[in-house]
């Protein structure tokens, strides 16, 4: 199961549902490594340096920092983009899923948006 890196804005209530539902997923806030108030791109480098996959709402921005780091020849462990606008219950079952059946390696220069 790949480790995870939620951005500053992510929804905090998709990760208290995964956890009531009983989906056990490692995620780690931006906030609690002091990455709240940095640019995207030092946010991927951490991320990438850590091995962790980051979450974000943020489809716009984040996004294309990810492809700018791909073009430029950098790794990334991945992102998973759910739109903001995505349901509460939608985003905890797409997560879920991607969580349980992905393994670290699945997302590698990858972004995957959700709903699958």
């Amino acid at each position: 199961m790949p480790q995870f890196l939620a951005d500053h804005n992510f929804n905090e209530d998709i990760l208290g549902g995964l956890t009531r539902s009983g989906v056990k997923i490692d995620v780690l806030l931006a906030r609690e490594v002091n990455l709240q108030e940095v640019g995207d791109g030092e946010l991927l480098a951490w991320a990438a340096h850590q091995g962790m996959v980051v979450l974000t709402h943020d489809v716009r921005t984040l996004v294309a920092a990810a492809h700018r780091r791909v073009r430029a020849g950098e790794t990334m462990p991945g992102v998973v983009a759910i739109p903001s606008q995505l349901s509460l219950v939608a985003a905890i079952e797409s997560l879920a899923t991607v969580a349980v059946c992905s393994r670290d390696t699945d997302f590698t220069n990858t972004i995957l948006y959700l709903p699958l």
